[in-house]
């Protein structure tokens, strides 16, 4: 038998069922002491045996009979199951049981009662075979969920692909309140957090903590030209909110000089240029002709021919020549 567990109410209204009880029990064993009396030495043993069974029976009808509701000292208060017993008279304040069964009168109803003693039972247990030895108590696993363990996260964060992720249990009880009652268990995967870029034991991770996770800063494509200037573009990464779950990497493309020429750009290289006019071909001497062929190009060049003559002079004295003929 499990010790009585209810509150002091309930112990008083159970103790004055109990009282009552053992009234009536003697009434019966009174009466049936009687009826012996007038029973006659040639009665058969079948009608002894009647006599036990009916007796029993009474006695059994007698205690499947709601008790707490009877004789409860008190009329009003709160009713947690709603089964219409108040929670100080109820046998079972946490399980809807109107009636009240108590099978093995511990003070416990048969709803919410670990362990039921079956020496009121109608078999199942030792006394089965009428060896008058006392049932062995029925185990009951659980009667609800909660018995069974706490719902809750367990173990540590982890990773699922990108994002944060924990292990949920969930306990179940099924069957609950029979011999037949079993907990269960389930495990599922449960999203904690999803990540902007990735996860990494069990915590978001951003992209990037420096300006050097994002990449190398550096020239990018072919050089070119912009006027007389060699231009290089140059890519600049950038770490953004940087140390952050939420960090991301940026770039963009900045155009530098790499060189200027004195002549010409083309192709993004310097070119030398000759001559642009006649004047770049001027060598001092007066008496050359100084021409720029193909002015302003990277074919370009000069000459500097020798002036035959300047006047008629140079090239000669007008006069007579040879002999009069």
């Amino acid at each position: 038998m499990k010790l009585l567990q209810n509150k002091p109410a309930q112990a008083g209204a159970v103790g004055i069922v109990l009282v009552a009880l053992a009234v009536i029990v003697l009434a019966i064993l009174l009466m049936f002491s009687i009826s012996s009396l007038f029973t006659t030495d040639d009665s058969s043993s079948d009608d002894k045996k009647s006599h036990s069974a009916n007796f029993i029976e009474n006695l059994t009808s007698f205690v499947n009979t709601p008790s707490p509701s009877s004789g409860c000292p008190v009329t009003s208060g709160p009713d947690l199951d709603n089964d219409k017993i108040i929670d100080q008279c109820d046998n079972c304040p946490d399980h809807y049981n109107p009636e009240q069964l108590d099978i093995d009168l511990d003070g416990i109803g048969d709803n919410c009662d670990d362990f039921i003693d079956r020496q009121f039972g109608s078999g199942g247990g030792d006394d089965d075979d009428n060896d008058k030895e006392e049932d062995e108590e029925e185990e009951i696993e659980c009667s609800f969920d909660e018995e069974c363990g706490e719902d809750g996260f367990t173990g540590e964060l982890f990773c699922t692909g990108e994002d944060v992720t924990q292990e949920f249990i969930d306990f179940t009880c099924q069957n609950p309140g029979t011999e037949d009652s079993v907990c269960n268990n389930e495990t599922t995967v449960e999203l904690i957090e999803e990540c902007s870029f990735d996860c990494s034991e069990g915590e978001c991770i951003g992209e990037c903590e420096t300006n050097q996770d994002c990449g190398t800063d550096g020239p990018v494509g072919e050089l070119f030209c912009s006027d007389k200037d060699v231009m290089q573009s140059f890519e600049i990464f950038t770490c953004n909110d940087a140390g952050t779950p939420n960090s991301y990497c940026s770039s963009e493309l900045l155009d530098q000089i790499s060189e200027t020429c004195e002549d010409l750009c083309i192709g993004g290289s310097c070119v030398d240029v000759e001559c642009f006019d006649n004047e770049d071909c001027d060598d001092s001497n007066p008496e050359t002709e100084d021409i720029c062929h193909s002015p302003g190009l990277p074919e370009s060049f000069c000459t500097n021919e020798p002036i035959e003559c300047f006047v008629d002079e140079d090239c000669g004295t007008d006069g007579f020549i040879g002999d009069p003929f």
